[in-house]
C-alpha cells in the first residue's frame, strides 16, 4: 500500500480519539520482530483489538479484482488469521478509492487470504462488518467488540 495513503487511513480512523477519549489506546505499530504483525494495535475500555490497514485505488471497471498490496503476504495472512481464531479481534481495514468516493470496509482477520487473492468491490462490501455511514468511532467500537457479542 502508498505510504501516504495507509498514513491517510491511520489518520480517519484517529478521529476515533476524540469520541472516547481516555477509554481508547491506539497505535501504530512498526514491528520488525513479529512477522505479519497488524499496523493498528488498540484498546477500548477492556478488549484489545489489531487492524492491518491497506488502501487501493477503485479500478474502471466494478467486476475486476482489488490486489491490495501486501508485504509479506504468507506471514500477515496467518497473523490475522490466527489472532482471528482465537481472540476475534483482529481485522483488515481497507479502504478502496479515495477523497470523497473512498469507501471504508472493516474485514474479519479469518478472510485475509480472499482479500489478498483479489476481490471485486462487491464481494469485499459483503465480507465488511461496517457500513458506509460507519464514523471512526463505529469502526473502533466494532473491532474492539468480543468475538461471541457480534
Amino acid at each position: 500500500m502508498s505510504g501516504a495513503r495507509e498514513s491517510g487511513l491511520w489518520k480517519w480512523l484517529r478521529k476515533a480519539q476524540f469520541h472516547y477519549r481516555d477509554a481508547l489506546a491506539m497505535y501504530r505499530v512498526e514491528n520488525m520482530l513479529a512477522a505479519g504483525m497488524a499496523d493498528v494495535e488498540g484498546s477500548l475500555l477492556d478488549s484489545q483489538f489489531f487492524a492491518e490497514l491497506k488502501s487501493e485505488a477503485r479500478p474502471a471497471r466494478e467486476d475486476t479484482p482489488i490486489r491490495f498490496k501486501v508485504k509479506d503476504r504468507e506471514a500477515q495472512m496467518n497473523w490475522l488469521k490466527e489472532r482471528w481464531r482465537l481472540a476475534g479481534n483482529a481485522w483488515l481495514f481497507v479502504q478502496v478509492g479515495s477523497s470523497h468516493q473512498a469507501a471504508r470496509y472493516l474485514i474479519p482477520g479469518q478472510y485475509a487470504q480472499s482479500v489478498y487473492d483479489g476481490l471485486c468491490e462487491a464481494d469485499i462490501s459483503i465480507l465488511s462488518r461496517s457500513s458506509a455511514t460507519d464514523t471512526a468511532a463505529d469502526i473502533v467500537a466494532r473491532m474492539a467488540r468480543r468475538k461471541h457479542d457480534r
